[in-house]
């Protein structure tokens, strides 16, 4: 008799497990980006495809079943909501910045600062420690501490974003221009900008 249940559970998981990934993709979608956010319609037409039927009820429902299960604590601070806010604010700003551009670099850019974290972070402070007379102080953060300047996710994302503007396109003025508005939007000083997205630029090439 345990075993017919145990059973019972096993099926129920295994037919209900497509659905709960998805669900949870459907979630991230939404923390990532409110716009390219999946839709119910979307996943129940993909599952349709692969022979599992579900109604756009049936979606929501394990939708808030995810939730429950992580007690709606879903609330992650990333340096990708920072990145895409600042470059909205910069296209509103400097309507001649190619933003969609600078975007799919400044992904890639990000990437590297994850995969390269260590070796990012300690060319920071090697150069921080260069230069001793820097203080840390709110408008220049590369004088900070290492786990200052680690949890400064907005620092990092106009880093990427002037990193980015290097890759797009080569010319001072240019990236002089980008880093200038990126300085105006958030406080944090050219120098450390520009400082900051030197690294990023040395350790994507290198």
């Amino acid at each position: 008799m345990q075993q017919k249940n145990w059973e019972a559970v096993e099926e129920r998981l295994r037919s209900q497990l497509p659905l709960r990934i998805l669900s949870c993709v459907q979630l991230g979608s939404k923390l990532s980006s409110h716009y390219k956010a999946l839709t119910p319609t979307r996943l129940k037409d993909f599952l349709s495809s692969k022979g599992h039927q579900y109604s756009n009820n049936a979606i929501l429902q394990s939708e808030i079943r995810v939730l429950t299960t992580l007690s709606f604590d879903v609330q992650v601070t990333s340096p990708l909501v920072y990145m895409e806010t600042l470059l909205e604010t910069l296209g509103h700003n400097a309507t001649g910045i190619d933003v969609k551009q600078l975007h799919n670099v400044s992904v890639k850019v990000l990437d590297v600062s994850y995969l390269l974290r260590s070796e990012v972070y300690a060319e920071l402070v090697r150069r921080s420690q260069a230069v001793p007379s820097r203080r840390p102080t709110t408008s220049h953060p590369t004088g900070a501490s290492s786990e200052k300047q680690q949890a400064d996710f907005m620092w990092l994302a106009a880093a990427v974003i002037g990193a980015a503007s290097f890759f797009v396109d080569q010319k001072t003025s240019d990236q002089v221009n980008v880093v200038d508005q990126l300085s105006q939007i958030t406080g944090i000083a050219s120098d450390d900008i520009v400082e900051f997205s030197a690294v990023l630029v040395g350790i994507t090439l290198a």
